[in-house]
Parts: C-alpha cells; structure tokens; sequence
C-alpha cells in the first residue's frame, strides 16, 4: 500500500469529504497477521515473514476458528488493528472498508482482549473533525486518510498526515564515549548527513528521529531520537522523506482552518467551540 502525504489544504479537504474515512496514525510497527491452515503468521511493511511476541502469539491462538488476517501496528504492549482483512465466515474482498471496521469494532469488542485494539476511526465529516483537533491536542503522531469503500484488493489512495516532523534516517557513526549519534539518509546512491542527536544506536542500523524543522543545509534543528526502525531497510531511508517535509511545513490545522471546515460542515461557532473546549 502505497501513502501521500497531506498537507493542510489536503487535509481540510479530506476532513470534509464523504468519500474518505480517518483513523489515527499509530507510532508502530506494521505488522499483519494471518491464521490459517499453515498457522500463525507475521508479515511486516516489505511482506517478510516475522516473529510474534509471545503474548501476541498466544492471543491470536485463543481466537475462535480460522482464518483470520488483520493489518496493523504492534507497540510493544499492544497490537493496534487498523483493518480487518479475513474472518472465518465471510470472505470480505468485496466488502468497503467502512463496513470491514464496523466489523472490527464489534469483533474486538466482543473478544475483550485488552492489548489488541482497534485504531481510532471517525466515519463522518463532523466527528472527523473532532477527532483530528481530539489526536492533536493529545500530541499524538497524526492521522491517515482512507477511502471509505476501499476493498482489500483495490485499497486507492491513502494519505497520511502528520503532527510532528520526523525522519527515517541510517545510524552513521557513534563515537565510543559519546552520548550523540550521527544519522543521515540516501540522496541517490549518497548517505547524506542531517546532523547529530542524542543516544545511541549500532552504526548502519535504521532510527526513527523527529525534530523542529530543518535549515536550508537540511540540517535537525532540535532533534530528538524517537525509536529503532528494525522493520525498515537502509536503502529505503531517501531525500525524498525531506521534499515531504518541506511541502508540509505547518503541520496543524490553524484555527481559522478550522472554522472554514465549520462553515462547510453548517456548524455553528457554539458546535466548533464545545469540540474544541471538551477536548482540552
């Protein structure tokens, strides 16, 4: 599946459409699991075969019948489901994604299972936009725009959008006595440096860093080391995540923003105030 990025013109458009469902982008690794006659499978983002955690392993073997196939995020202490792709009595090739999470919802509801979870989705223009302002005040990563009758074999465009710069970057050097690592990421066949940030990981291993913005050098102005990427190559990590930055400065829905998806949506500045007040 491939992901475009929204910026905020994008978003506010996505925010209103009918056509586009949104769920909260989850800072994960992706991981879709499959249950069948051959067992238990996991597969991350580049579709090679992993291992499970035990406690998710024994999860999924409690689950009734088979097959079964979910796309989603693994945290560690949770399993996070953003589509429900297989179950045992129905195939759902043909079934909208809309339909697939309503599905979902009722599913893991009736598990109880408190460590697999569904992402956060909102289906209409109105509670999208409580959600979206709901995610960015709890400083969350962002979210992801689906269309609402995608089919697992024709997912369309998926965009995503997010609240914080981030990079995925090689690990270049780390000096012995150090408390700093240097990272940088592929112009052509180039490691390019963004600059140094505090820890430590292997040299040539993947890391996740978010950070402010950058300079016209493309130097991390205050960046922060956010998590190992071991489900992502160092070839994949190009230029071109930077291209997105620059196209996606402002990263948040600026008030007035907000009040021209109100007047589209015929809310009145009570209905956008009580959103936003409940929220903080």
């Amino acid at each position: 599946m491939k992901y475009s990025v929204a910026d905020i013109e994008m978003a506010q458009r996505l925010i209103v459409s009918d056509s586009y469902i949104m769920q909260e982008k989850i800072d994960g690794e992706r991981l879709t699991i499959t249950i069948d006659q051959d067992g238990i499978s996991g597969w991350n983002k580049r579709g090679e075969r992993t291992s499970l955690s035990p406690w998710l392993y024994q999860e999924m073997q409690n689950l009734p019948e088979s097959p079964w196939k979910f796309d989603g995020e693994y945290c560690k202490d949770r399993y996070v489901i953003f589509d429900l792709m297989e179950t045992p009595r129905q195939g759902l090739n043909n079934k909208p994604l809309a339909e697939r999470i309503a599905m979902l919802d009722v599913m893991i509801e009736t598990w109880g299972i408190e460590k697999i979870q569904a992402a956060p989705t909102w289906l209409e223009p109105r509670d999208k936009l409580r959600g979206y302002i709901q995610v960015a005040v709890k400083q969350g990563e962002g979210v992801v725009f689906r269309p609402r009758l995608a089919t697992t074999a024709y997912p369309g465009q998926v965009y995503k959008h997010k609240f914080r710069n981030s990079v995925d970057a090689v690990v270049m050097s780390n000096p012995a006595g150090k408390a700093s690592i240097e990272v940088g990421v592929y112009d052509g066949d180039v490691l390019t440096s963004l600059g140094k940030v505090t820890g430590s990981a292997e040299p040539g291993s993947v890391v996740e860093i978010s950070y402010r913005k950058l300079t016209v050098l493309n130097k991390m102005i205050e960046p922060v080391l956010i998590r190992s990427r071991t489900d992502k190559l160092p070839f994949a990590c190009t230029f071109d995540q930077l291209k997105e930055t620059k196209a996606t400065q402002d990263t948040l829905l600026l008030d007035r923003q907000k009040q021209a998806i109100a007047r589209e949506l015929r809310m009145t500045p009570q209905e956008l105030a009580d959103i936003t007040e409940n929220l903080y």
